[in-house]
């Protein structure tokens, strides 16, 4: 039980600050819960339940607020949803470095463009079939990449809407409401082949449940989005280079 609450105090932690910008933090959670002794294969569910719970918290305030772009990310959203399973289950057929080394270029790629890309935004209304290609092109690969590596998807998915030219504020409502559909699809297919620790999931979820409101508490009142960005941006770089550090150590 020492080690489920160690993981519990993590899950507050991260959780609260990658719900400020409306990111699961799993690709946080595996790499630690697994240095802490957890197996790969428990990590992964375990992260991928999490994502799911403190972004469905966070998005009940965004929701109120009316940020969330239906239009865009409900096809992200569904597609997502069907390619996880699909993720989750040809990842028996990779070995653990592989896993990892996948971990280590998602979590580049995403730091670099959370710290140094600034958009161009080019307005709030885009056409619905412009919306609906671009949520299914975006909700494929970022499904599959969920249940491939336990990731919910929001690092691919917030930089590429940004890039797109969408409010990163309203792209950061979408995420919060898009990852936790793949999150959970990818989560039950790893609890169907018997992947999964009971107690870590009780501690650690109570924890992402709170993180979740407190995140979204923070950023609505508290925060100023610009410091969160950079936080977020170091820490996702820093978690990489462990991670590289530790397959060529």
């Amino acid at each position: 039980m020492h080690v489920e609450i160690i993981c519990g105090l993590i899950t507050l932690l991260f959780s609260a600050i990658l719900a400020m910008a409306g990111m699961g933090a799993a690709f946080i959670f595996i790499p630690i819960f697994y240095w802490l002794g957890i197996p790969l294969k428990t990590a992964i569910p375990t992260g991928l339940f999490l994502n799911g719970i403190a972004l469905t918290s966070a998005s009940f305030r965004n929701i109120q607020k009316r940020l969330v772009p239906f239009n865009l990310a409900l096809p992200i959203a569904v597609i997502s949803l069907l390619m996880a399973p699909l993720g989750a289950y040809s990842s028996r057929y990779f070995e653990r470095p592989v896993l990892l080394g996948i971990f280590a270029a998602f979590l580049v790629f995403s730091g670099l463009m959370i710290l140094f890309y600034r958009p161009k935004i080019r307005g709030e209304h885009f056409s619905k079939a412009k919306d609906i290609t671009t949520g299914t092109a975006i909700g494929a690969f970022a499904g599959y990449l969920s249940g491939l590596v336990g990731v919910g998807g929001g690092g691919l998915i917030s930089p590429v809407l940004i890039y797109l030219g969408h409010n990163p504020k309203k792209v950061a409502a979408a995420t919060a409401f898009i990852v936790p559909f793949s999150s959970f699809s990818g989560f039950i297919t790893y609890a169907a082949m018997g992947h999964v620790r009971l107690p870590l999931l009780l501690v650690t979820g109570i924890a992402a449940v709170a993180g979740g409101f407190l995140g979204t508490w923070l950023m609505n009142e508290k925060m100023n989005p610009a410091q969160v960005r950079k936080v977020i941006g170091w820490v996702i770089l820093a978690v990489a280079m462990k991670i590289i550090y530790g397959l060529f150590s």
